[in-house]
């Protein structure tokens, strides 16, 4: 697992719901993964500032959010734990010892799923009990998961083999593997779950792949070191976020071309697009703030302090 002061490494969290220019649900925050300050924070969408800091035993890096809405895991690749935020209470559980080094994440209706960096697996825990109950072999250093509900599979990127696995969650292993560029971290899909999209860090493109042939339909090049992504609530476009090169690109799916690019933070790695407002949150990791973007007018409103390390965040419901 790398960090900061290692090599460039970064987490993502999205959200591909909603969309339009309504006034967010009551209740939904953002919750963003503070590797540096080891803390998830939780931002206030409307004031768009730090509305709590919980404090976590070791670093998160990447986020995954139950289907019930109801919990926040987070990974903590220090410490082989996976940290459990409840929702209705706005309190952290006993952290989940899963070992090795966990750190992208995702949740079924029974179980949690993390990647375990240098174990070239994915490590699956009961969620009533916290049990390890088995794990399922995946490609080298598994970063970022991406969970199809709808095809009960999920998409596994495997950094080290420059491929994306795709795990059949039924028969609990991996069926395929999908070469893409080399270095791939971020992972998307198309609102309709009909398009993958993954970006290739080392070769600053992303790749664009079918859900329904598995198979490498396009490419798209996006600037260096692509280390968020996200889709727009209407699919016709993504948001591309450029770590080294400091900017959040806009790139039309139909045209697979970047067309726009707006300055953020140092080092942005996360992406997240807000549910029912027109706007993206963008996390900066080396300045330790978070960019406000205005999806209409695509540009940067308001960037605020958080301090430490924010590298990923996901929207959720608030706790009440």
């Amino acid at each position: 697992m790398l960090t900061r002061r290692a090599a460039l490494c970064g987490s993502l969290a999205f959200s591909l719901a909603g969309g339009g220019a309504r006034a967010a649900p009551e209740g939904f925050a953002l919750y963003v993964a503070d590797q540096d300050g080891k803390r998830i924070l939780v931002i206030d969408m409307g004031r768009d500032e730090v509305a709590d800091a919980l404090a976590l035993p070791s670093g998160p890096a990447a986020l995954a959010l139950a289907p019930d809405g109801g919990t926040v895991y987070a990974s903590m690749p220090e410490t082989g734990e996976i940290a459990v935020l409840d929702l209705a209470t706005g309190k952290l559980q006993a952290p989940i010892y899963v070992g090795g080094e966990p750190f992208g994440l995702a949740a079924t209706a029974d179980e949690i799923l993390a990647g375990d960096w240098s174990g070239a697996a994915l490590r699956r825990v009961r969620r009533a009990d916290g049990e390890r109950i088995g794990e399922i072999a995946v490609g080298r250093a598994p970063a970022l998961l991406l969970l199809d509900a709808s095809r009960r599979r999920l998409y596994v990127v495997e950094r080290d083999d420059a491929a994306v696995g795709v795990v059949d969650l039924e028969a609990m292993k991996r069926v395929a593997g999908i070469g893409v560029g080399e270095g791939p971290f971020p992972i998307a899909a198309s609102p309709d779950g009909a398009q993958v999209f993954v970006a290739s860090v080392r070769g600053g493109t992303v790749s664009v792949l079918d859900a329904a042939s598995l198979t490498r339909i396009g490419e798209i090049a996006c600037g260096p070191t692509p280390y968020g992504l996200a889709a727009a609530p209407d699919g016709a476009a993504l948001l591309v976020v450029s770590q080294q090169g400091g900017t959040l690109s806009r790139v039309p799916t139909g045209r697979l071309e970047k067309t726009r690019a707006i300055r953020v933070g140092r080092y942005p790695e996360g992406v997240v697009v807000a549910p029912h407002l027109p706007k993206a949150y963008v996390m900066n990791w080396f300045s330790g703030d978070v960019s406000v973007i205005d999806l209409q007018s695509f540009e940067e409103v308001r960037r605020f302090r958080t301090g430490g390390g924010p590298r990923a965040g996901l929207c959720a419901k608030a706790r009440t």
